[in-house]
């Protein structure tokens, strides 16, 4: 039972990923495609294609850094308080026979999840960065500038 629960939670995660990456491309393209001439400009005074793809990637990676470290915390503080108080779950009296767990329960989450989800946080925001780091690599500066 245990094997099954962590296998549906893995596929739950996994789409949730991909929602969230979605998300994240979806905002990339935007933002390249509200700075084509910016780009284009870049691209006129010299700054190669693997250049501008790597302004887009960086600013995908400090995002991504951005929304894990306000995530971690927000995450943290949740679980600490109802690790300290307990999240009481107010079951009728048929479901509490059923469930191996009292009437409150007290969370914990390991220090290791945390970093998992941060790295897979980090690597979503970088994979989905791809598509839209080589858009703007493959601007070409006249038509780029020319861009309205």
């Amino acid at each position: 039972m245990t094997q099954f629960q962590d296998a549906v939670l893995m596929v739950v995660l996994v789409i949730v990923f991909a929602i969230v990456s979605f998300g994240i491309l979806n905002t990339l393209l935007m933002s390249v495609l509200e700075r084509v001439r910016e780009f284009g400009v870049l691209m006129a005074i010299g700054t190669t294609p693997m250049q501008v793809g790597g302004i887009v990637m960086w600013e995908a990676f400090f995002l991504g850094t951005l929304g894990m470290i306000a995530g971690d915390g927000l995450g943290a503080t949740i679980v600490a308080v109802y690790h300290r108080r307990g999240l009481p779950l107010p079951l009728s009296k048929a479901f509490q026979d059923s469930f191996p767990f009292g009437d409150v329960l007290y969370l914990n989450l390991p220090l290791y999840y945390f970093a998992v989800s941060s790295l897979a946080v980090l690597l979503t925001c970088l994979l989905a960065s791809i598509i839209p780091a080589a858009r703007a690599a493959r601007l070409r500066p006249v038509e780029a500038i020319r861009h309205v």
